[in-house]
Order: C-alpha cells, then sequence, then structure tokens
C-alpha cells in the first residue's frame, strides 16, 4: 500500500492549458522531474514538455488538488480531475490519456499515433537488433494451432477446395535422400508408441 498519493495540476496561465498527473513523490519532487525531462528533451511528444521548452518553467503553477491512499482511489481521483479540467483537450490541456495508473490514449492521440506509424519500417540497425534479440529463442505455434483444427470440421466442399489446391503440388519434385531417411525414422518411432 502506497503511503499518500498526490493528484496535482500544472497550469499554465499564458495558455490557459492545465496537465492533471498522479505521483507518490510529492508534486514539488514531480514536477521538477517534468522540467528535467523537458529540458533533457527526453518525450518530444508529451504536450506537457512541448509547452516546457516553448514558455519556460517559470510560465507555470503546480496547484495540488488532492491527496489519495490508495492507488484506486489516485486513480479515480485523476481520471475525475482531468474529465472536470478538461484537460485531455488539445485546446484545453496537455494530457494525452484520460488518467489513472496507465491510463488509455484519447482518441485523438490513438489517430495521431497511427498517423505518425502507419508504413514505418525499422531502421537496419532495429532489425538487426531485434534479430540478435532472438538468437536462441524458440517460437513455437505448432501445437497451438494444431490444437485448435482438431477441433474444426470441414464441410465436403471446403475439403474438396483444399484437395483441389494441394493436387500436383509434388508432381516432379522429390524429397532429398537425407529428408526421406529422417521420414522413415520419425514413422518407425510413431508406429513403436
Amino acid at each position: 500500500m502506497n503511503s499518500k498519493i498526490s493528484i496535482y495540476c500544472i497550469y499554465n496561465p499564458e495558455t490557459d492549458k492545465r496537465y492533471v498527473g498522479q505521483t507518490s513523490q510529492g508534486a514539488a519532487v514531480r514536477w521538477n522531474q517534468h522540467q528535467r525531462d523537458a529540458r533533457r528533451k527526453k518525450n518530444q511528444e508529451c504536450p506537457l514538455y512541448r509547452a516546457i521548452q516553448k514558455y519556460g518553467a517559470n510560465s507555470f503553477e503546480l496547484v495540488e488538488l488532492g491527496m489519495a491512499q490508495t492507488q484506486e482511489e489516485a486513480d479515480n481521483l485523476e481520471k475525475i480531475w482531468i474529465i472536470l479540467l478538461q484537460s485531455d483537450c488539445h485546446k484545453q490541456g496537455y494530457n494525452i490519456r484520460e488518467g489513472g495508473y496507465r491510463g488509455r490514449h484519447s482518441e485523438e492521440t490513438k489517430k495521431k499515433i497511427s498517423v505518425r506509424t502507419m508504413g514505418r519500417l525499422p531502421s537496419e540497425e532495429t532489425r538487426e537488433k531485434m534479430r540478435s534479440a532472438r538468437i536462441g529463442k524458440h517460437f513455437s505455434y505448432g501445437p497451438k494451432i494444431s490444437a485448435a483444427n482438431c477441433k474444426r470440421v470441414l464441410s465436403e466442399e471446403t475439403k474438396a477446395k483444399i484437395g483441389a489446391k494441394s493436387k500436383g503440388r509434388w508432381l516432379g519434385r522429390k524429397h532429398l535422400s537425407e529428408t526421406i531417411l529422417k521420414m522413415k525414422e520419425s514413422y518407425a518411432k510413431r508406429m513403436k508408441n
């Protein structure tokens, strides 16, 4: 259980926009973190950080809105304050989520993220990192898929379509001798069990 969770508002009188958040560290400590992250340009997508960079930290006021004893209570209070102050609207606030611990993105933010990421491919460097992270890991979807397919009952029409598509697939092709040996060994093992 958290000792106390503070619900706070960061207000910009120049733009009349607000940001509502929650912290267990104390509102002043969290405000200092927001300022530091804005200076370091940690998250350029965050409207609050862009505003701090544009107007300067001295243009903002910190207001403590309330205290909560539990995370659930804090989430509810934060959501209520975001609704009351309309701080999740682009024209009236800096919140990009509806609030609560790991709150959901607003529809407007979802659209922006979708537009920015549509058609974007990871860089070669990123692909190499992803590739190296998967080395030595085994991803097996076979048993799950085959178990699901065991319950399926195919109609005669579907069976005929599958048969027509696969007809002649191996026409003119032959398995390698190594493959034939492996298949024989596998068959022999199955017959023993």
